[in-house]
């Protein structure tokens, strides 16, 4: 019988959670995925994925207790860099979109809108 302790809990942890709160935080607000025309299980299997996908590159990670203060402050780490990854992300596509509406409105198109 396979027996699951802390150790193996936090062995999941360090391999495969980490990875997967910052991803899943992140395709939770990308800017296109993020969208309500993208359900929510669809984000959920593009967050399993590419947390499958970076698993093996991703450098070993020391083990922390399962059940800790600890685990709840490095959960709401990932996620909040999956958050700010995101908005760097949503920053950089509407500084585009101002742009082209700066150039619009210096060439005349501004009143073609209104």
């Amino acid at each position: 019988m396979w027996e699951v302790d802390a150790t193996v809990i936090g062995g999941w942890l360090g391999s495969f959670l980490w990875p997967l709160f910052r991803v899943g935080s992140f395709f939770m607000l990308a800017p296109i995925v993020g969208t309500r025309l993208v359900t929510g299980r669809i984000r959920l299997l593009f967050s399993i994925v590419v947390t499958m996908a970076l698993m093996p590159v991703l450098p070993e990670t020391p083990f922390i207790d399962a059940i800790s203060l600890e685990v709840i402050i490095l959960i709401a780490q990932q996620i909040l860099i999956g958050v700010a990854m995101a908005l760097i992300l949503q920053v950089l596509l509407q500084m585009f979109v101002v742009a082209g509406q700066l150039i619009a409105m210096q060439m005349g198109l501004g009143f073609a809108s209104m």
